[in-house]
């Protein structure tokens, strides 16, 4: 890879991740806290995985996949569904699961 095209890679990661700060900001998407005086994690972004925490609703699974839709057309960068994955909680239901892998078209 080029030097400007990791440049230009990094701005457009850089774009995702204040698209994914700013839903925090507003209270529309909550992140994972590791204990309770931790701050939250929304994201982690390592080369070319990236790791999105978020509550299992609909309203969040919705703004997520809004937020990618609107990163992908920006950056022209499309997320590989084939090759994400999902996980959840213990404590999220199995209709719950299938519901959120269907609404965001991952296994």
């Amino acid at each position: 890879m080029r030097k400007d095209e990791v440049v230009l890679k990094i701005l457009c990661v850089k774009g995702l991740s204040a698209l994914i700060s700013d839903a925090e900001k507003r209270w529309v998407i909550m992140g994972i806290h590791i204990c309770t005086s931790a701050p939250s994690i929304m994201h982690l972004i390592f080369a070319d995985d990236c790791f999105l925490f978020f509550r299992a609703c609909e309203q969040e699974v919705t703004l997520m996949k809004d937020i990618l839709t609107t990163y992908e057309a920006a950056s022209r960068q499309a997320i590989n569904l084939q090759k994400s994955e999902m996980y959840c909680s213990r404590n999220t239901s199995t209709v719950c699961r299938n519901r959120i892998a269907t609404n965001l078209g991952v296994k």
